[in-house]
């Protein structure tokens, strides 16, 4: 895997907001994953999880991220099917490590 660039909030020179960003990045993993697994069973319930990271994403200063998420629930809600998504989830993983890097470059750069 190529070496990834950080990617920043807009808002990481927010003062005192470096700790809502800290534990809004770290939280995204188990959204994902909670995401992941509705879109098996419960694409209602995946599409409003991602509802809400769409607007959480946007509202924490990661626009890029908001973007993905927006793209994946159109897609969940037009029926598309979870191995379908495979390419666009792991593309929000990236991100979502991207994000991670941008509150701590000497993390690992190798997985999500």
């Amino acid at each position: 895997m190529a070496e990834l660039t950080p990617l920043l909030s807009e808002l990481r020179s927010v003062q005192d907001f470096e700790s809502l960003l800290r534990s809004f990045v770290q939280s995204l993993p188990s959204k994902i994953e909670a995401i992941q697994s509705a879109m098996q069973t419960r694409p209602d319930v995946a599409a409003q999880l991602l509802h809400k990271l769409h607007g959480s994403a946007g509202g924490y200063g990661y626009p890029m991220i908001s973007r993905v998420v927006a793209d994946l629930e159109k897609k969940v809600k037009a029926g598309t099917s979870a191995s379908d998504l495979q390419t666009d989830v792991a593309a929000l993983e990236e991100l979502v490590h991207r994000a991670q890097l941008g509150l701590d470059p000497s993390r690992d750069t190798q997985g999500f």
